[in-house]
């Protein structure tokens, strides 16, 4: 059994009270009635300074991860690693 004090630390960081940026997601989604679907779910910083928006979609309940650049991410237990957007929004429009 792997005991806490074992496991590697996250790659990332929470940022506390982050603003929603809609930005890279109007990037990404240009019809205004799926962009309606989603919600702004927070912030992340990569141990890079990479910083990701976090965007949830209100009808698959999945998400779409997305940098100020336009740049997918997806999230895999204890980072988050970039992903084809064709990808990322293939996921979050199941």
């Amino acid at each position: 059994m792997i005991q806490l004090s074992q496991r590697e630390p996250k790659r990332f960081i929470i940022i506390p009270d982050a603003q929603p940026d809609w930005g890279p997601l109007e990037s990404v989604f240009t019809d205004e009635s799926v962009l309606d679907n989603f919600m702004f779910m927070g912030s992340v910083r990569l141990h890079t300074g990479t910083s990701i928006n976090l965007y949830k979609n209100s009808i698959s309940r999945k998400y779409i991860n997305l940098d100020s650049a336009g740049n997918a991410y997806s999230y895999s237990g204890d980072d988050y690693k970039q992903v084809p957007l064709s990808v990322a929004k293939d996921t979050v429009l199941g």
